[in-house]
């Protein structure tokens, strides 16, 4: 009765069940404990409420554990049925019980013919009938409805009840057959398949009035495998896909399906699917067999290692002792199983003799072989082949022989000799294992061309038609987990330089059995322009951290794709790796139920998303390297094809490796908050007024360490004079309106310097808001509409235009750390004013902005209707001036330009204080702009360049 508790959904109001349906609730929480959350939710909902289904279910739970002490002293090992059927009378003799004989043997279900497992006549009415009354008698009279429901054959063979291709099995005369649907599986006889990925159904054969599906076996080109029982097989040779039904029929609770990995290692699961792949090679060319879980999770037993190993979905393991779940491709393992290979093939072959197999306990390399096949072009190229410096015929003639010189490739090798190829050189070699067709395609893509290998009517050849990069799909263009095992050999820290970059990237590979090919292009001459300056070096100790520092100086891309790593421009990395993918989504984002607002934000801020400015980096921790670089074809355009509606279970879209980069980027940021951006530490008061910043700084060097960047201009005719403000708020003001930036360093210094080296370029900025909504429930909802409507108000110059959107109870907007710190402030002052009752959803504005506001809405005290003198005089020592409480700065230039400008008789009467602050900056060509606690007035064309 596992997983009665940890309920995670509550029944919305109106949700309940009846009696009649809790019973039927309780009986499959009994025999199959397969409710789902919401059902089971609902069903202990009713529980609380109901004595006489509560009684009922704890009834339940006594019998099973009943049923558990009694048969726990019995003797189930195999043939436990034959022992108790020969202790039980003959079927209608006269020591049967008088029951037993009321019907006659004529009225029976007919015997299933030449069916290898028990039948649905005499016996399978012996197997039910007479172990019904002995389970009743060793229960001592315990209600057995319960087991005989449970009760199956364990070592029943199952049998197949649909298959979608032309498989083989091999019957211990040595004879191939097809096998065919709605057959039953025969023990030791290996089934395997041809040239094709081959589906089997199967179904529980020990059923009396049905066949429940066990599950489905995709077996891959070329592979075999036996089954044991319906719940234990052996995978031979090859690949298989299995999925197993977590509610197929079993003897008892704690069965589980077992698969035999090729003797090396034991795979256990309840209902799960998952890839077992023999054929996988790790570096050096040692054979290590492979598991990739796509759903649920296995148990896997190694061969000569201590305990099991839980491999969960999305992840990997190699079989071997010592190895460690990693990150899988699981698309691209799926595909090796389950899709033809990309090769002309024909009919099934012929069906012949073979020699008998060893029953159960084939070796891995005595998969059955069928004659008269068509070369394969898919057959392993194994070891390195040194192909760079090769002619096109060279290089298929050394593939030929690595081969046993198949006739195909002897033929191509002697089309190759002809003028047309003669004078074509590879650039690179295969390092490590590889399928000849892979081998010949990277061939025709080196000269600029294709290779084709052809049909019935046409043989292989290669073609000269040009082609600007690789063609094809990429899948993930992640490597398997042993290519990036492979790719953290060691190499010696000063790598010598090559010539040409083709011939570096062939050292590199070679150091660790990758083979890695770059595309022909202009890159070439940029590399041999940086390898020649004395500067130039590759990091690192190993080939990725090589590879990486390499792929950086040049702006490249790399991708996993037809066994090799790819290496070509970005953009053209973005296009080959383009497929649709999958990202989970933390639940706090979507919401649990899904908060239909937050999903359409989601939504549309992946929409938005643009690659990011030429050659700058994105980070993509799931790649063997570290960052990937964008180029001018990408930046700026949408990184997304399309993006699907988000749910619980995630987002679904369509990009290559930088968007999948850029879109865990995002969600990472979305999943946290921006970090706190810390400010000038200065809290005593500011100076009234600033002449010159150059001395201003001096003076505060005395009592503090500041390193200014920055080459401010004079500060004339006062237009830098403070009220109110705080030293560090005052030296960030004047810093902002002259174009610069403060930051404060890792070692506490104050820096002064370009906007972008102290706040960064615009990026996704996150602030939650879940701390207030927790705090103050009731507003929860209002509180990202109360930001929307604020920071742009009271900071128009910092947030004009800038888009807003609350994803998961965080305000998400793009922006840079200045505006961080500026929103940040106000999430403070808003806290403040909830704590002391202060808040007015409506029209609440942070203290400094509501002080400002209600300054300027003051009425003008004159003692003259007029105003008339100089705009500096006006602004800075007359009646105007003594009114203002509030900061007022002026741009430094527009000041200097300005400040003498005759303003004659200006209208002031009834006006108010704003009213007449704007006046005056309209007769100098000016506007008034409140920013948060100060009044900044400034030129039009002077507000664009702030921003």
């Amino acid at each position: 009765m596992s997983g009665d508790s940890g309920l995670f959904y509550e029944p919305a109001g109106g949700e309940s069940l009846t009696c009649d349906q809790a019973h039927r609730q309780i009986e499959r929480l009994v025999e199959d404990n397969d409710l789902k959350e919401v059902e089971r939710a609902l069903l202990h909902a009713h529980l609380r409420v109901c004595p006489a289904c509560k009684a009922l279910l704890d009834s339940h739970r006594r019998l099973e554990t009943r049923l558990k002490d009694a048969f726990s002293r019995l003797d189930t090992a195999p043939g436990f049925s034959d022992r108790v059927l020969a202790r039980l009378p003959t079927l209608g003799s006269a020591e049967a019980p008088d029951w037993s004989r009321r019907g006659s043997r004529a009225s029976l279900p007919a015997t299933r013919k030449n069916s290898s497992i028990s039948s649905v006549g005499v016996r399978s009415f012996r197997a039910t009938a007479w172990l019904i009354a002995a389970s009743v008698m060793m229960l001592a009279g315990l209600t057995v409805a319960y087991f005989v429901v449970k009760l199956r054959e364990p070592n029943a063979l199952p049998t197949v009840v649909g298959l979608d291709e032309a498989v083989y099995r091999v019957k211990a005369n040595g004879r191939e057959v097809r096998l065919d649907a709605k057959e039953s599986l025969v023990r030791g006889e290996v089934v395997h398949s041809a040239h094709r990925p081959a589906k089997l159904q199967l179904a529980d054969s020990s059923g009396v009035m049905s066949r429940p599906p066990i599950g489905s076996l995709t077996l891959a080109p070329e592979s075999s495998f036996c089954a044991i029982n319906r719940h234990t097989y052996k995978l031979i040779s090859g690949a298989a896909y299995f999925q197993v039904e977590k509610n197929r029929p079993k003897a008892s609770a704690s069965e589980t399906f077992e698969v035999d990995a090729g003797g090396q290692a034991t795979v256990k699961v309840t209902g799960t699917a998952f890839v077992i792949d023999l054929r996988t090679t790790a570096a050096g060319g040692t054979s290590v067999p492979l598991v990739a879980v796509q759903e649920g999770t296995v148990v896997v037993e190694v061969r000569g290692a201590a305990g099991s190993t839980n491999v969960t979905a999305g992840k990997e393991l190699l079989l071997k002792p010592g190895a460690l779940a990693q990150d899988s491709d699981i698309n691209s393992r799926l595909a090796q199983v389950t899709e033809n290979p990309a090769v002309a093939v024909g009919p099934p072959p012929p069906l012949k003799s073979v020699h008998p197999p060893a029953m159960v306990t084939l070796p891995v390399q005595a998969t059955p072989s069928l004659s008269n096949r068509a070369f394969n072009w898919n057959a392993k190229v194994k070891g390195r082949q040194p192909l760079a410096g090769k002619t096109l015929a060279e290089g298929v003639s050394m593939i030929a022989d690595a081969l046993d010189r198949p006739k195909e490739l002897l033929d191509l090798a002697e089309q190759l000799r002809k003028p047309l190829f003669a004078g074509t050189t590879l650039s690179f070699s295969v390092n490590g294992e590889m399928p000849v067709k892979a081998i010949l395609s990277w061939m025709g893509r080196d000269i600029d061309g294709a290779f084709d290998p052809g049909d019935e009517k046409q043989p292989a050849r290669f073609t000269t038609a040009t082609r600007k990069h690789a063609e094809g799909d990429a899948g993930s263009g992640l490597p398997p987990e042993e290519i990036r095992q492979s790719l953290e050999a060691k190499v010696e820290e000063n790598l010598p330089l090559a010539g040409e970059l083709s011939e570096l990237l062939e050292r590199l590979g070679s150091r660790c059995g990758v083979t890695i090919i770059v595309e022909r292009g202009e890159w070439s001459d940029k590399y041999r322009a940086l390898s020649r300056s004395a500067d130039f070096a590759l990091p690192g100790q190993t080939v990725i951290q090589k590879l990486d520092a390499l792929l950086g100086a040049l702006h490249l891309g790399c991708a996993w794709y037809d066994h090799v790593l790819y290496v070509d421009v970005p953009s053209h990395i973005e296009v080959l790796t383009t497929c649709e993918r999958k990202s989970p989504l933390a639940p706090q984002l979507v919401g649990q139920p899904l908060n239909a607002e937050w999903v359409r934000e989601l939504k549309s801020l992946l929409a938005t998303l643009r690659y990011p400015p030429e050659n700058q980096a994105l980070s993509a921790s799931l790649l063997p390297l570290s960052k990937l670089y964008t180029d001018a074809a990408l930046s700026g355009k949408p990184v997304f094809a399309y993006v699907a509606e988000p749910n619980a279970e995630g987002v679904r879209y369509r990009t290559g490796l930088l968007g999948s980069a850029a879109l865990r980027g995002v969600l990472l940021a979305l999943s946290s908050e921006t970090p706190p951006v810390q400010s000038a530490p200065l809290t005593q008061p500011a100076p009234r007024e600033v002449q010159d910043m150059d001395a201003w700084l001096a003076q505060l060097r005395m009592n503090h360490v500041i390193d200014s960047r920055a080459r401010f201009p004079a500060f004339t005719n006062k237009a830098i004079v403070f009220k109110n403000l705080l030293l560090g708020d005052a030296l960030e003001w004047t810093t902002w309106i002259c174009g610069f930036g403060l930051r404060l360093d890792e070692k506490g210094v104050l820096v002064l310097d370009e906007k972008t080296a102290c706040y960064g370029p615009p990026a996704l900025q996150v602030l939650s808001l879940n701390a207030l909504a927790e705090r103050y429930a009731p507003l929860a909802k209002k509180l990202s509409d109360v930001f929307k409507r604020v920071l742009p108000a009271a900071y128009p110059t910092f947030f004009a235009g800038v888009e807003f959107r609350c994803i998961g109870g965080k305000l998400v907007f793009m922006g840079d750390l200045r505006q961080v710190l500026i929103a940040q402030r106000v999430r403070s002052a808003l806290e403040h004013a909830l704590e002391n009752n202060e808040f007015k959803p409506d029209n609440w504005l942070p203290p400094g902005s509501a002080s400002v506001r209600k300054n300027l809405a003051e009425p003008f005290a004159s003692g003259s209707p007029k105003l008339s003198g100089t705009f500096a005089g006006l602004l800075r020592n007359s009646e105007l001036s003594s009114q203002l409480r509030c900061t007022l700065l002026v741009d430094p230039a527009a000041m200097r330009e300005h400040a003498g400008d005759q303003i004659a008789e200006l209208e002031v009467e009834g006006a108010s204080i704003g009213k007449v602050l704007e006046l005056l900056a309209q007769k100098a060509g000016m506007k008034v702009v409140l920013e948060g606690d100060i009044i900044w007035l400034r030129t039009p064309s002077g507000s664009r360049q702030q921003q």
